[in-house]
């Protein structure tokens, strides 16, 4: 990953981490006319962050071609592995 993927990545993490907690200390957020750009705005995140993973995960050299797509499907279907991911795979060099 480049820089800018990485500031993306971490980015859209901080989002996707922040909104919850912020809705649950800030009850005024409930109210539709702030809920739903939020809502688009990390919506917004959640997609940059999931194009920018399996970019990488397509670009990256793994010992096996196993090895990517049980990736492509741990993420698909388990979106939290990019937490995993992106540690041991996503910030290093390729």
């Amino acid at each position: 990953m480049n820089t800018l993927e990485k500031t993306i990545a971490v980015g859209a993490l901080l989002v996707l981490i922040a909104l919850p907690v912020l809705l649950i200390i800030i009850p005024k957020l409930h109210a539709l006319p702030i809920l739903l750009p939020l809502s688009i705005f990390a919506f917004i995140a959640n997609a940059a962050l999931l194009f920018v993973v399996f970019k990488d995960v397509f670009a990256r050299p793994f010992a096996s071609p196993a090895k990517r797509y049980l990736w492509v499907l741990l993420i698909f279907f388990f979106p939290p592995a990019i937490l995993v991911y992106l540690p041991l795979h996503g910030f290093r060099t390729r």
